[in-house]
């Protein structure tokens, strides 16, 4: 999966964020997981860095065509770790609303902080997303534009 961010602030555009992630998504029951590890990729004028996250979610649909969910990320070097609940509502024509709240704590002992996103989003195809989000919270008062390409192995003919 790869996902390029663009943030933008009121003084324009002040970041570029690649995500490159590799995982498996296994389904049991009504219950789809997604396992893996993402690596983050940023660069702008002021904060070129980049590190990476062991993250676990697990999503359902107790009715159409709401979805709800959970997940966390835990970044192993600086032993911070990220809680969220999510929900999303999927409407015409691939069309979908969504929104999360989330808590990071922090390993170095700094203050737990509090974040939210909400959006929308448009799959043209099974492969391709385009999101609008504004996130919110004491770290990030921004709206962001991302793209995204995701596919399996299985998708693609190399596993069966």
């Amino acid at each position: 999966n790869v996902s390029n961010k663009v943030s933008a602030s009121p003084k324009g555009v002040d970041a570029w964020e690649s995500d490159l992630s590799i995982g498996i998504r296994p389904v049991l029951g009504p219950v789809t997981f997604d396992l893996g590890y993402v690596r983050y990729l940023y660069s702008s004028a002021a904060f070129l860095a980049d590190y990476g996250e062991l993250y676990a979610k697990a999503s359902f649909n107790p009715v159409e065509p709401v979805t709800v969910g959970g997940a966390v990320f835990y970044d192993p070097d600086g032993k911070n770790t990220y809680l969220e609940a999510n929900a999303a509502v999927t409407f015409h024509e691939n069309w979908s609303a969504s929104a999360a709240v989330g808590l990071t704590t922090y390993g170095s002992g700094n203050p737990n902080d509090t974040s939210w996103n909400a959006g929308l989003s448009w799959s043209p195809y099974e492969w391709v997303k385009l999101d609008g989000r504004y996130y919110g919270g004491p770290t990030a008062n921004k709206f962001v534009f991302a793209v995204s390409l995701s596919s399996s192995l299985k998708k693609i003919g190399m596993v069966h």
